[in-house]
């Protein structure tokens, strides 16, 4: 499979969440745009903080995938070399 690889992320409550330190965050009073953590002090725009949560989550399955096939083929390598009649030249 050539080309950008795709991960379809669940986009439910990632505005919720805070991108920098992943606390639970709040909407401002006058304006819902607008959202606030409470415990780092970052203020974002809610689609801002829904993108950036929406590509970390991409990223970390998307590494997750990454980590399963090398895995995978570290232990292809291994039966191999347990088994020299199974290495192909």
């Amino acid at each position: 499979m050539d080309g950008i690889p795709v991960v379809f992320v669940d986009p439910k409550r990632t505005s919720k969440l805070c991108p920098i330190c992943g606390n639970r965050i709040q909407e401002y009073r006058q304006n819902r745009r607008k959202l606030l953590c409470t415990d780092c002090g970052k203020s974002m725009d809610r689609d801002v903080v829904a993108s950036m949560n929406i590509a970390h989550k991409a990223w970390s399955r998307f590494n997750m995938l990454e980590m399963i096939q090398v895995k995978r083929s570290i232990l292809l390598l291994r039966n191999q070399c347990r088994n020299p009649a199974m290495m192909m030249w």
